[in-house]
């Protein structure tokens, strides 16, 4: 017979694998899988332990999932870093056309100012196309990128 205990234990197993499975695009995944042997890398790696942040209110250092390679290790590590809850969330800034300018970002706008042409603070790269460019296509890519990512709409 099986206890409450268990039976949460078993759930909470459970979703745990379940989200490593969203992050690495896998239908089936154990609790013996290694993270990193079945498609897992470090960028995936911040996925979980930001989903783990974010669904269970527990902190854990990136290194955890490192040192803990699978979901029962992990999950022993969410158990003993369940006490460091994440309180320092971050609320959403109000959504606007555009954002002022940070305190780096008008810095940077002002070396460059003084610097008078130079190109000290751009950062040049060439791609190379082949055939025929669509430029309202590609000012249209752009202009998506600008509005997706509100970080571009700064002035």
């Amino acid at each position: 017979m099986k206890t409450k205990t268990t039976w949460n234990q078993g759930m909470q197993q459970k979703r745990r694998l379940q989200k490593c499975g969203d992050v690495l695009n896998l239908d089936n995944v154990s609790a013996l899988d290694n993270f990193f042997e079945i498609g897992g890398h470090s960028l995936r790696a911040i996925s979980v332990i930001n989903e783990i942040e974010s669904k269970m209110s527990v902190r854990l250092p990136l290194k955890a999932i490192f040192e803990n390679p699978t979901v029962s290790q992990l999950a022993k590590a969410i158990g003993s870093h369940a006490d460091e809850l994440s309180s320092q969330t971050i609320p959403l800034a109000e959504t606007k056309a555009h954002y002022l300018a940070s305190s780096p970002q008008k810095r940077l706008y002002v070396l460059n100012e003084m610097m008078d042409g130079q190109m000290a603070y751009n950062m040049p790269s060439m791609l190379e196309v082949r055939g025929e460019v669509d430029v309202e296509r590609v000012q249209s890519a752009f202009q998506s990128l600008v509005n997706r990512h509100e970080a571009l709409n700064t002035f």
